[in-house]
């Protein structure tokens, strides 16, 4: 699945969605590309991993995370700033514009029909026949 994450931020303008690098203090490393940034959000959106904290070990541990980030590992900090990152005249909402993102990502899954609605409908199904038959 990370293949695909990885696709789909190869296509995305994060320009026109609204994302832009947050610049560093002068005494501070170079910032992350955004699009190293929403390739984390993607895989915890997927994993079920909201926590910026969870998501920073993920990369330091899994290895489809490593792959995915380029052995890079950014802090908690760095993932929840970018996460809620917003200029003060409000050009730029990443909060905005992750939510668009999150919408377009499973439009792209369905269009792929990479989504698996038959797994959670069958999932579904067995949960009803356990229940019925009473294991």
């Amino acid at each position: 699945m990370v293949r695909v994450i990885d696709a789909f931020c190869d296509i995305v303008d994060y320009s026109a969605l609204g994302f832009a690098h947050i610049q560093p203090k002068k005494t501070g490393t170079p910032p992350y590309h955004p699009a190293l940034l929403l390739k984390i959000y993607l895989y915890g959106y997927l994993k079920r991993v909201r926590s910026s904290r969870k998501l920073e070990k993920e990369g330091e541990r899994k290895i489809e995370m490593m792959w995915l980030c380029e052995r890079q590992v950014p802090s908690y900090h760095t993932i929840a700033t970018f996460r809620t990152f917003k200029t003060m005249d409000g050009s730029i909402n990443h909060r905005k514009s992750l939510i668009e993102v999150f919408r377009t990502f499973n439009r792209f899954l369905n269009g792929e029909e990479l989504f698996g609605t038959q797994n959670i409908y069958k999932r579904k199904i067995r949960k009803r026949q356990k229940l019925e038959t009473g294991i």
